[in-house]
C-alpha cells in the first residue's frame, strides 16, 4: 500500500495592523462646539447670528400689543390701573426709543377722550405723561386732516382733556397749515380749548407776528369773545395788511356790542374796498340803529357800485323807514341818468325787506319797468310778500281756533276731596 503524503504545518497569516487616524483627539478639556463644527466643516458652517433688525421689530410688536392691551383694559376701566399704566408708559418708552409714534398717538387719542377732567385719574396721567411734543404734534396734524364730523369731535375732546400742551401743538400746526379746511378744523379746536386757546390767540396777535398768524389768532378771538378779546381786536382793526383787517371786522360783528360796533363804523372809510364791504355786512350783523345813519350817508359818498350794493343790501336788513326815500332813488335813478341794474335790484329788495306801505307801492310800479331782469325780480317780491301774507293769515286763522276750541272744552271735574 501507498504511503500518505508527509503533512506539512502552515503559518498563520500575521494580523493586519489597523489604519493610523490622522487626526489623534488629544485628551484634555472639551472644545467649543463652534471651534469644533469649523474645523470639521469649515469656517462657513458657523452658528446662525440673530438679525438685529428682526429682533427690533419684535420688541416693537410686543410693545405695541401691550400697549394697546393696557388702554383697552384703562378704557373699559378693568383690571389694576396703576399696575396698568406704569406698564402702558414703560411700552410707550419702547415705542418712542424706536421712532414709531403711531401706536402712542392711538393710545393718547383714546384714553384722553374717555377720561375725565379729573387730573388724578390714571388715564388722564398716563395720556399726559406719554404725550411728547412729537406725539402732540401728530395729533395736532390728525386734527388738521379729520374731515367727517364724528372723528373730528372726538380728536377735539381729546386735545381739551390733554389742556395747553395741545393747545400749544394745535397753534403751531395752525401757523404752518395752508388748507382751508385744516385751518378750520385748528381753529376750532383752540376755540373749545376755551382759556388755553385764547392764550395761544393773545400770543399770536402780539406786534411783529406774520400777518397770517395774527388773522388766525383774531378769528379765535372772535369766536371766543369777551373783554379780553375786544382790547386786541381793537389794534388788529389798525393792522397794515387787509386781510387782517377784515377777519377783524368779521371778529367784532360776532363778538358785538356797542365797543364793536364803533370800531366796525370806523372802517366804513377804509382804503381797501374788501374790507370796506366786509365793514357794511358788519354792520347789518350788528344791527344797531346808530348805523343806519352813517350807512346813508357812506351811500351818498361811496365810488365803488360794489359796495354800494352791499350798502343797500345792509339797510334793508336793518330794516330802517328812514332809509326809504335814500334807498327810493336808487332803484328809480334820474331822468337823465338810472343806476347799474344791480344796484335798482338790491334798492327793490331792500324796500321789500323795510315793507312801509310806500315801499310797497315803488315795488309794485317796477313789476313793470321796462328793463326785463328788474321785472321779473319786482314781481318776484311781489308774489313773495302776498304768500307771507297768506301764511300769517293762516297762522292767525289758527291760533284763533284753537283759542275758541280751549275755551268751548269744559274744566275737568276735580278730584273728590280735592
Amino acid at each position: 500500500a501507498p504511503e500518505p503524503p508527509p503533512v506539512v504545518a502552515v503559518a498563520a497569516p500575521a494580523p493586519t495592523p489597523a489604519p493610523a487616524l490622522e487626526h489623534e483627539i488629544a485628551e484634555g478639556p472639551l472644545l467649543d462646539p463652534d471651534v469644533l463644527v469649523e474645523e470639521i466643516a469649515g469656517p462657513t458652517a458657523t452658528r446662525e447670528q440673530p438679525d438685529p433688525e428682526e429682533e427690533r421689530r419684535a420688541r416693537v410688536r410686543v410693545a405695541m400689543d401691550s400697549l394697546e392691551h393696557c388702554v383697552d383694559e384703562l378704557v373699559a376701566g378693568v383690571g389694576d390701573p396703576d399696575s396698568l399704566g406704569r406698564q402702558a408708559i414703560e411700552d410707550a418708552t419702547i415705542l418712542r426709543d424706536e421712532n414709531s409714534l403711531d401706536p402712542i398717538v392711538d393710545a393718547v387719542e383714546r384714553l384722553a377722550r374717555v377720561a375725565p377732567d379729573d387730573p388724578v385719574d390714571v388715564a388722564s396721567e398716563v395720556a399726559r405723561q406719554i404725550s411728547s411734543r412729537h406725539v402732540l404734534a401728530a395729533l395736532a396734524l390728525r386734527v388738521a386732516g379729520a374731515r367727517e364730523d364724528e372723528r373730528r369731535d372726538g380728536l377735539m375732546r381729546s386735545c381739551h382733556s390733554l389742556g395747553e400742551p395741545a393747545a400749544v401743538a394745535l397753534a403751531m400746526t395752525l401757523a404752518k397749515a395752508e388748507d382751508r379746511n385744516a385751518r378750520r378744523n385748528l381753529v376750532q379746536a383752540l376755540v373749545r380749548m376755551e382759556e388755553h386757546g385764547l392764550k395761544q390767540a393773545e400770543i399770536m396777535v402780539q406786534p411783529g407776528s406774520a400777518w397770517g398768524l395774527v388773522r388766525n389768532g383774531v378769528a379765535i378771538l372772535g369766536e371766543l369773545g369777551g373783554e379780553r378779546a375786544v382790547e386786541h381786536l381793537m389794534d388788529t382793526v389798525q393792522h397794515e395788511h387787509p386781510k387782517v383787517r377784515r377777519e377783524t371786522l368779521s371778529a367784532l360783528a360776532r363778538v358785538g356790542g356797542e365797543g364793536a360796533n364803533l370800531l366796525v363804523i370806523g372802517k366804513l372809510e377804509d382804503p381797501d374796498e374788501e374790507v370796506r364791504t366786509t365793514a357794511v355786512r358788519a354792520a347789518a350783523t350788528l344791527g344797531s340803529g346808530r348805523s343806519v345813519k352813517v350807512l346813508l350817508k357812506r351811500l351818498d359818498e361811496e365810488i365803488s357800485k360794489d359796495v354800494q350794493v352791499e350798502i343797500l343790501k345792509a339797510l334793508g336788513q336793518l330794516g330802517d323807514p328812514v332809509a326809504v326815500p335814500t334807498i327810493e332813488k336808487k332803484a328809480l335813478g334820474s331822468f337823465l341818468k338810472r343806476p347799474p341794474v344791480e344796484m335798482r335790484i338790491a334798492a327793490y329788495r331792500a324796500l321789500a325787506a323795510i315793507g312801509t306801505p310806500h315801499a310797497r307801492s315803488v315795488v309794485a310800479t317796477a313789476a313793470e319797468d321796462k328793463d326785463p331782469e328788474v321785472k321779473s325780480v319786482a314781481r318776484s317780491l311781489m308774489a313773495a310778500e302776498r304768500e307771507a301774507r297768506k301764511q300769517q293769515a293762516a297762522a292767525k286763522a289758527a291760533g284763533k281756533a284753537s283759542e275758541e276750541s280751549a275755551a268751548a272744552t269744559p274744566a275737568a271735574a276735580p278730584f273728590p276731596g280735592s
